[in-house]
């Protein structure tokens, strides 16, 4: 991915690109004007498809759709020796994001489902059914 993103405060940063190479990302900032109405109920194991568009929507205004489809960005190997520190808050805000998102989704996930969940590691996982 390259190009910019919106950090969630009205202004637009650095992605990383496609060559893997890392960009300073701000940490996922969450709107403060989220409104109970938009959370999805809680999937229960039928109607996957209108639960999935809408825990979409609702990750998008958090944003934190993108970690439905980003891949972890990994350290260059150049920067293992001597890490920059824009490079490794990069990886952390990425880290962070990705926890928000998992945890958004397991909580909209009745409880037979969520434990079933719980050890997934990513949330791309998550976001297909079976």
């Amino acid at each position: 991915m390259s190009g910019t993103v919106n950090n969630g405060t009205g202004g637009n940063q650095p992605a990383a690109n496609g060559a893997g190479q890392l960009a300073a990302l701000a940490a996922p900032t969450l709107p403060s004007n989220i409104s109970a109405a938009l959370t999805p109920d809680k999937f229960d194991g039928t109607n996957f498809k209108q639960w999935q568009q809408k825990m979409h929507f609702f990750l998008t205004t958090l944003n934190l759709a993108k970690y439905l489809v980003e891949t972890k960005p990994q350290m260059p190997a150049e920067q293992e020796a001597n890490p920059d520190p824009r490079v490794h808050m990069t990886l952390e805000n990425w880290e962070q994001g990705d926890f928000l998102c998992r945890g958004y989704i397991q909580s909209r996930l009745v409880d037979q489902l969520f434990n079933v969940y719980s050890e997934v590691k990513t949330q791309g996982a998550v976001g297909s059914p079976g």
